[in-house]
């Protein structure tokens, strides 16, 4: 039944220093981390609570308790692409996230699913294919590629090919 008081730090993961997330003794049982305020990447949460505010500094105990790690990602991933032939391929990489997926769609047509060269998309960068069949051999064509993180950002390149 003490009056308990939180210190909340955080810091990116690997890294020594905590940064304080207020001035002093925090004196309520919920607050907003705003991941907005930090750069992209792994992080980790350190929550202190002590009693010695309602016991003193001699008589009260404290004990601290460490989060799991975190992802903060807004970036999206970057594309890069090439047609040769009937052949589209390229890569994506992401700085934080795993690349979890790549659509390609041709004039607007419905989406097909492009293939990681290495099997699976599971990695920051990934080199990918898909065989867009026939028809882009000939005329004009827009292409518009979209990939996805494990953060759920996309990143989206718009190529225009043909004569």
């Amino acid at each position: 039944g003490d009056a308990l008081g939180f210190v909340v730090t955080y810091r990116p993961r690997g890294s020594k220093p905590w940064i304080k997330l207020h001035d002093r003794w925090y004196d309520k049982k919920t607050m907003e981390l705003s991941p907005s305020d930090m750069p992209d990447g792994w992080y980790e949460v350190r929550i202190e609570v002590s009693d010695a505010i309602a016991n003193g500094p001699r008589d009260g105990r404290a004990t601290a308790r460490l989060s799991k790690a975190f992802l903060v990602d807004r970036g999206k991933p970057e594309l890069r692409a090439e047609l040769k032939g009937r052949m589209l391929s390229g890569d994506v990489k992401d700085a934080v996230s795993r690349v979890v997926k790549v659509e390609v769609s041709v004039d607007g047509e419905p989406t097909v699913l492009a293939t990681a060269k290495d099997g699976v998309f599971d990695g920051l960068q990934e080199a990918w294919d898909v065989d867009l069949g026939a028809g882009v051999e000939k005329g004009v064509h827009v292409i518009l590629v979209t990939t996805w993180d494990d953060a759920g950002n996309s990143g989206t390149l718009r190529l225009t090919v043909g004569n």
